[in-house]
């Protein structure tokens, strides 16, 4: 199973401490059918860990920006104190990203009844399956 690892940023108004990156947003790429998981760890702007307790955080994957709903939809990531990480079954990725090509994810939070994006919408590439004999 592949694993990315990503720093997510919630915008607080704090100075921007080395080590967080001033654009979140990163394009990941996969093989249609692979499991695969993303992990993220949210931070503020400031470098501060943001407590993931009671938030939920949602992972979202669609094919244009602007598609409404979503292909795929997450809520139901592992949290550990302020990282969440998201896993996406091969049935997932088999059956909802077709053809290969060009999708867009995004990843936020609720904080304080409050929608954050914690990755702004970036590209995720989807491959063609790898060819086993």
């Amino acid at each position: 199973m592949a694993l990315v690892r990503l720093i997510g940023v919630v915008e607080d108004g704090t100075p921007r401490r080395a080590g967080v990156p001033v654009n979140p947003r990163t394009t990941l790429k996969t093989s249609k059918g692979q499991d695969f998981q993303i992990e993220v760890t949210v931070v503020t702007s400031g470098g501060n860990q943001v407590s993931l307790a009671g938030t939920t955080p949602t992972l979202t994957i669609k094919k244009r920006p602007q598609d409404d709903p979503a292909l795929l939809k997450y809520t139901n990531g592992d949290i550990v104190g302020n990282v969440v990480t998201f896993t996406l079954p091969s049935v997932d990725s088999k059956r909802k990203l077709d053809p290969p090509g060009q999708y867009v994810y995004d990843v936020w939070i609720t904080l304080d009844s409050k929608l954050e994006p914690v990755v702004p919408l970036s590209p995720l590439l989807v491959e063609a399956a790898a060819f086993k004999p």
